[in-house]
């Protein structure tokens, strides 16, 4: 599984190769197909969540509460927070 979200850290910060956000994403979204926790977060937090907002934010939020499914405890923390519970 993790062989998507390598791949899409590679598009995503060009190394060794042209940065390609559109890529990162394509990649990104295979290992979340895939059920990997990690590209469901990068889909969250670096196609949406830190400003580049490439998905909608109904995608982003399916993919923070997919993340926290399968064990992503920041996901888990963002969700419970948002749904007025404490963070801790």
């Amino acid at each position: 599984m993790g062989d998507w979200i390598d791949k899409g850290y590679t598009h995503l910060y060009g190394m060794g190769t042209e940065r390609n956000t559109e890529k990162a994403l394509e990649c990104f979204r295979k290992g979340a197909e895939a059920g990997d926790m990690q590209a469901c977060w990068a889909i969250y937090e670096d196609m949406y969540g830190s400003g580049v907002s490439l998905v909608s934010e109904d995608e982003a939020m399916e993919m923070c509460r997919r993340a926290a499914a399968l064990g992503h405890a920041k996901a888990a923390m963002i969700l419970k927070t948002m749904e007025g519970g404490s963070a801790e």
